[in-house]
């Protein structure tokens, strides 16, 4: 067999790989349809739009799993306004800064009490959640969302 007819067998079927990995890749990007992937796509497409939505998309869900750095990276893609407002309510360091400031003020209503239930519960300090729960139900017991938030913990 000459270098030319092997050429011609070994052509096509290197051709059908790749084409099976490529419709392979495209294919298990829209069957799995976690998050991770789905900010990838968007940040890898060729509408500007879609890219920055992809871009912001990856980047919370780097801040909501606490990597910081990882998500530092993509900042500059980020325009200043969508981060900032995240990173208050959400960046440890700042979530400790509302806390303290909450915990520091005399007169609170339920809806302090909720908001240091749910800092508490960012931090990771449940039973502290938990706590401010139970306060808030207590100085608004009438209020819906609280009592089924108030009864929800109870259980759990």
């Amino acid at each position: 067999m000459n270098f030319e007819t092997l050429k011609k067998i070994i052509k096509p079927i290197i051709l059908l790989i790749l084409i099976d990995i490529v419709v392979l890749n495209y294919y298990s990007s829209f069957i799995k349809k976690d998050p991770y992937t789905l900010a990838k796509y968007d940040l890898f497409s060729l509408n500007s739009g879609q890219s920055y939505f992809g871009s912001l998309s990856l980047w919370r869900l780097l801040a909501q799993n606490n990597d910081w750095e990882r998500a530092q990276v993509l900042e500059s893609k980020i325009d200043k306004v969508d981060i900032n407002d995240y990173k208050v309510s959400h960046q440890p360091q700042e979530l400790k800064k509302s806390l303290s400031l909450l915990t520091k003020k005399i007169n609170k209503t339920a809806d302090d009490w909720i908001e240091i239930a749910r800092i508490q519960s960012i931090l990771g300090n449940i039973e502290e959640s938990k706590i401010a729960t139970q306060k808030a139900y207590q100085a608004d017991p009438i209020r819906d969302d609280i009592s089924k938030l108030y009864y929800q913990l109870q259980i759990n």
